[in-house]
């Protein structure tokens, strides 16, 4: 099956189809179809998450990358990290090309690997360039001072609003998938993005209200009331509209609780 980006080569190997970009393709292609066995643990920076993702620098190349397959969320995680046809990394080259457009940061994609693993279906693992000295909101907010914390909250809700005109929406927004380096923003994880041709009020107020959800569950104690509304007062000057995104957001939060506290998810910072 033909699946081709022109910013990319394309090798077909055995049971797998690689897209590289042309400059990486001497340090990682090897690697790529070698399902990186020859990277000795000592060498990997090991993350946690869903799936095992780690980096590495690979010999004479520009940088450190970072490698990661594409997960499945939700109640979809227990049938492991298999897709049906080729949708979930093509949304998400779209997406970061689209972003990438918009004058948004987001990792750079180097390359791209589908595994055929039987009939239509595939694994993906995604390689990027690392972010230097990169951290998600859930890490920054456990030493942040008050001013920081508005700094950041203004920057992120400036950004989220900047995706959103671009006709972008990320398909799981939440603390983890918003990173900072110093002052730039950068949103990862494309992979469930939408991609509209302009901005759409009903995909703004999901997306927000997905990313409220998740300051809930994982920031209730640091992140307040006042904190809230200024992120949505930076995200869009209107008050009117500003209102009507505040009930959207604070819509069903008594389940979300409920649930977490039936399930113990919930992890908030003390």
């Amino acid at each position: 099956m033909a699946f081709r980006f022109e910013e990319f080569d394309s090798i077909y190997s055995g049971t797998h189809l690689v897209l590289v970009r042309p400059e990486w393709r001497p340090f990682i292609l090897e690697d790529l179809l070698n399902d990186f066995g020859r990277i000795p643990l000592e060498a990997r920076r090991g993350f946690t998450g869903r799936v095992e993702h780690f980096s590495y620098e690979p010999q004479g190349a520009p940088g450190r990358i970072l490698v990661r397959e594409l997960a499945r969320g939700g109640l979809a995680r227990f049938a492991g990290n298999i897709h049906l046809g080729m949708k979930r990394l093509r949304r998400e080259l779209q997406a970061v090309r689209r972003a990438r457009q918009a004058g948004l940061n987001v990792p750079e994609i180097v390359a791209c690997r589908a595994t055929h693993a039987f009939g239509p279906f595939h694994r993906f693992t995604l390689v990027v360039r690392e972010i230097p000295q990169a951290q998600d909101l859930l890490m920054l907010a456990g030493g942040a001072s008050p001013s920081e914390r508005r700094h950041i909250i203004e920057g992120v809700a400036g950004e989220v609003r900047r995706m959103h005109d671009a006709g972008l929406y990320h398909g799981d927004l939440n603390v983890k998938n918003i990173l900072m380096a110093g002052p730039a923003v950068y949103f990862i994880d494309l992979d469930r993005a939408t991609v509209r041709m302009t901005r759409d009020p009903q995909l703004d107020a999901a997306n927000l209200a997905r990313l409220n959800r998740s300051v809930e569950k994982w920031l209730r104690r640091r992140v307040s009331r006042v904190d809230r509304l200024r992120f949505l007062f930076r995200y869009v000057k209107d008050r009117e509209e500003l209102r009507r995104l505040a009930r959207r957001c604070a819509a069903g939060l008594w389940f979300h609780r409920a649930w977490w506290a039936v399930t113990k998810y919930s992890q908030n910072l003390s």
